[in-house]
């Protein structure tokens, strides 16, 4: 029988940041934190809130005048299924929220990647390996540097220098 992680230990594993501020503030998720209606139970959605509030205030606290970009990648799985989730939509939100609170610029990448893998069904990443192939990283780069040339952050008619 194949093993399938516990809903929290899933939320841990993708989500890396949450992952380290949840375990440092040691509040951990329930381990029944969807409700009947699939949504995150209200005490689990306010843990996400506030886990989430915690970290960008911290990273915001502590690159003072810096430009931060928040990168989040698309739920490939999902999208090779053809179903997107309500947590995964739920949860992008919550960190778009936040990041525009702070100031940070975003990068979601579950528009642009269910959209090219409906158009031509490659995947983003290795059959084994969960890692961006070579495809993948063509198009996060592509949508990075899209979506920061229509903001402050870069001149798209700007060379980068080299060192």
């Amino acid at each position: 029988k194949e093993f399938i992680p516990s809903w929290p230990k899933r939320i841990y594993g993708k989500l890396g940041i949450i992952r380290y501020f949840a375990l440092n503030k040691q509040q951990p998720f329930s381990e029944q934190p969807l409700t009947a209606q699939g949504q995150l139970s209200p005490k689990d959605t306010r843990l996400y809130h506030d886990i989430t509030d915690y970290a960008f205030k911290q990273i915001h606290r502590e690159n003072p005048d810096t430009a931060v970009v928040i990168v989040l990648d698309a739920p490939r799985r999902e999208i090779y299924r053809g179903r997107i989730s309500d947590w995964s939509l739920q949860s992008r939100a919550i960190i778009a929220n936040y990041a525009q609170k702070y100031g940070f610029q975003v990068v979601d990448l579950t528009r642009p990647m269910t959209d090219l893998y409906a158009a031509n069904h490659i995947k983003f990443n290795f059959e084994n390996d969960y890692h961006w192939n070579e495809y993948g990283f063509r198009v996060v780069s592509d949508q990075i540097y899209q979506q920061l040339s229509k903001s402050t952050l870069i001149n798209p008619m700007q060379t980068i220098r080299q060192p």
